[in-house]
């Protein structure tokens, strides 16, 4: 659809949300930034300049992913957001987007627009002259995603650690084979002596908590793009921030250079400290789940690079070889994440 035939789906459903001296037919489309699993339009009103108010979202749910869900449909999501925006407007530590409206007939949904910089765009502008504003935000994420884990009530399992972690090392495996990337032994060691028992907690999953999701706006911290569909260990969602935080352009291009690998350590143990209870150390299923979430993005980022014919294709698959070669070498450690403290 063009912008023409969007702002008329949109006009009848912002009409309300526009000030007395603002008029529908004065709607525009100011912004469309770039997703890869669903298209943004950032809406604005003619006269007050390019500033967005509302955010078109249109999911692309037929889009593949080895390290991540596939999209929700826009119903399935706009729900999944009121719901959580309904939690979370009771204590105001964290919130979401207000939604407003779902958009049948162009499969979209509409919702405010909320100003603030993520967690991403500390760590790209800020993170090297100033790590203190990157370890905060990294706790402000930490923080948000303890409230949002309360949002159902828990479940404490107790499971076979040992078992946990071979499945999740055959699965790393079977991400990284399916891929004809090479395999070190030394990655995927089992630690966890047979018939270990631990407890392990359940919840209701964010599903894509990364940097990307977090934002620090004026009014506290904004939870974005929620899945909320699937419960499952409370470490998939502390694995996938950790994950993609390393996953940072900062940090793939620097590799392990001395003053990078040090900061990445830095925001990684004040994102696992602020998550936690005090005192607490990281629940153990955490190593062997990241362990299956690297190998599961390195397949991503790679068959990305084939897909899009990327210039440059060899350096680049290089540069996530060392990158990704690195991390699981890292996170193999038995000591992991301890040795960050």
């Amino acid at each position: 659809m063009d912008d023409a035939e969007l702002l008329a789906v949109l006009r009848p459903v912002l009409a309300s949300e526009l000030a007395p001296d603002e008029q529908a037919d004065k709607l525009a489309i100011v912004g469309r930034p770039n997703r890869n699993r669903s298209s943004l339009y950032f809406v604005g009103v003619e006269g007050r300049g390019r500033v967005p108010r509302w955010v078109l979202k249109i999911p692309t749910p037929e889009r593949l992913q080895h390290d991540l869900r596939s999209p929700l449909g826009a119903a399935e999501q706009f729900h999944t957001v009121r719901h959580l925006y309904d939690h979370l407007v009771q204590d105001g530590i964290v919130t979401t987007p207000r939604p407003i409206a779902h958009l049948a007939v162009i499969d979209g949904w509409v919702m405010e627009f909320v100003t603030g910089s993520t967690v991403a765009d500390v760590a790209r502008s800020t993170g090297l002259v100033c790590p203190a504003a990157l370890v905060r935000a990294v706790e402000a994420g930490a923080m948000a995603l303890t409230q949002l884990h309360l949002m159902e009530p828990e479940r404490l399992i107790e499971l076979d650690l040992a078992e946990a972690e071979q499945r999740a090392i055959a699965g790393a495996r079977g991400q990284l084979a399916a891929a004809g990337l090479s395999v070190k032994p030394s990655w995927f060691t089992a630690v966890a002596r047979p018939g270990t028992r631990v407890l392990g907690r359940q919840v209701l999953l964010h599903g894509d908590w990364v940097p990307e999701n977090v934002m620090l706006s004026s009014s506290g911290v904004v939870c974005l793009d929620p899945d909320l569909s699937s419960i499952g260990w409370a470490e998939h969602d502390v694995a996938r921030f950790v994950l993609m935080l390393f996953d940072a352009p900062l940090f793939v291009l620097a590799g392990d250079a001395p003053y990078f690998r040090p900061l990445r350590r830095r925001a990684t143990a004040a994102f696992l400290s602020a998550y936690y209870e005090p005192g607490a150390q990281p629940s153990a299923l955490l190593r062997p789940l990241m362990l299956a979430a690297v190998a599961a993005r390195w397949r991503a980022r790679h068959e990305d690079i084939a897909r899009r014919e990327a210039s440059l294709r060899r350096l680049r698959r290089e540069t996530l070889r060392r990158h990704f070669s690195s991390l699981l070498d890292e996170v193999n450690d038995p000591g992991w994440p301890l040795s960050y403290r």
